[in-house]
């Protein structure tokens, strides 16, 4: 038997709208994990929190889920926050630790919180210092084929080659 209907706000199109698996009885969550170089807030923890009650209500209604949630345990630049700097490598000196410790110590304590919390645990927890040949090689395929252009300060992703950026 079929899970039942799910009806949700697509904030692209302004709208409730039912749910719509790509495959009949499964559904997927992703969810952007923090970059640890710091604790994490309860602001930072409600998105788990939300996400975690979709989840077990996708679960409840029989539908099968696979969780999936990425750490970025390296270094992260926002230039309109921070000047350009490099939030870890600012908190691992300021700790007096190197980058791997410390992405390591708030990684636990993250976990620890969303324990104490109740928050289910992601069935796929990918780490980004896991995955940097992919990453490399996925930017060098899109600047190959005209999806990213390099600047000054990094690579950009051109979003006017990309039909219906931002419609969905």
């Amino acid at each position: 038997m079929a899970p039942p209907g799910v009806r949700l706000f697509n904030s692209a199109s302004r709208q409730v709208e039912p749910f719509v698996p790509l495959v009949p009885g499964q559904a997927g969550i992703y969810d952007c994990g923090p970059t640890v170089y710091d604790w994490q807030t309860i602001g930072n923890l409600y998105r788990y929190i939300v996400s975690d009650v979709q989840r077990r209500t996708l679960e409840y209604l029989g539908y099968r889920v696979k969780a999936v949630m990425n750490i970025t345990d390296v270094g992260h630049i926002v230039g309109d926050v921070d000047d350009g700097e490099d939030r870890m490598m600012l908190a691992a000196k300021r700790e007096g630790r190197d980058p791997e410790t410390l992405a390591h110590k708030y990684t636990e304590q993250f976990m620890d919180d969303r324990r104490k919390l109740n928050i289910l645990e992601p069935h796929v927890m990918p780490k980004a210092t896991e995955h940097v040949p992919e990453m490399i090689h996925l930017i060098k395929r899109l600047i190959d084929t005209g999806h990213a252009y390099v600047a000054a300060d990094g690579v950009y992703f051109d979003i006017a080659t990309f039909r219906g950026y931002g419609t969905r």
